[in-house]
């Protein structure tokens, strides 16, 4: 009947899991004290789990893993649920300088079915924020930081 493939078939919705997130910076584009605009090249990763996605792997010839469309804000160019996170102290919003990237869904492989619908989403973009820079007593010999307020909805 198919059904035994899928490990969880719901209409409920998610429960509060969370959502793993990091940030990998490898560009700073932008530092201006006078507007106080912070632009960064950056990879977004996230991780959670969705147990409406999980899989057993012997059901699709051992395929451990699938890639499936995902993007942050829309629900054109998504196929699955993606966490809303956005940046609160943000001169543009998050998900305007993110593309659409495909997330990797897991297969179940423990036997007790903890790892069963992992998802993870990792995008490349660019992130404009408006900071309130600290450790400008001694400018330009000092180090300057800025806070970035990310949080869900």
């Amino acid at each position: 009947d198919g059904k035994t493939c899928l490990v969880c078939e719901t209409s409920s919705a998610c429960g509060p899991d969370a959502v793993y997130l990091a940030m990998h910076f490898f560009k700073v584009h932008t530092v201006d004290l006078r507007t106080s605009e912070l632009a960064l090249s950056v990879w977004l990763r996230q991780e959670w789990y969705d147990p409406r996605l999980a899989y057993h792997p012997q059901c699709y010839g051992g395929l451990k893993m699938i890639g499936v469309q995902a993007k942050s804000g829309s629900l054109q160019e998504s196929r699955i649920w993606t966490p809303d996170v956005e940046l609160y102290n943000n001169e543009e919003p998050l998900w305007g300088g993110f593309s659409s990237r495909l997330a990797n869904i897991y297969a179940c492989t423990t036997v007790n079915g903890s790892d069963c619908g992992r998802v993870y989403w990792s995008v490349p973009g660019i992130i404009k924020a408006l900071c309130k820079y600290k450790g400008l007593a001694a400018f330009p010999y000092d180090q300057l930081s800025c806070e970035l307020e990310l949080a869900s909805w």
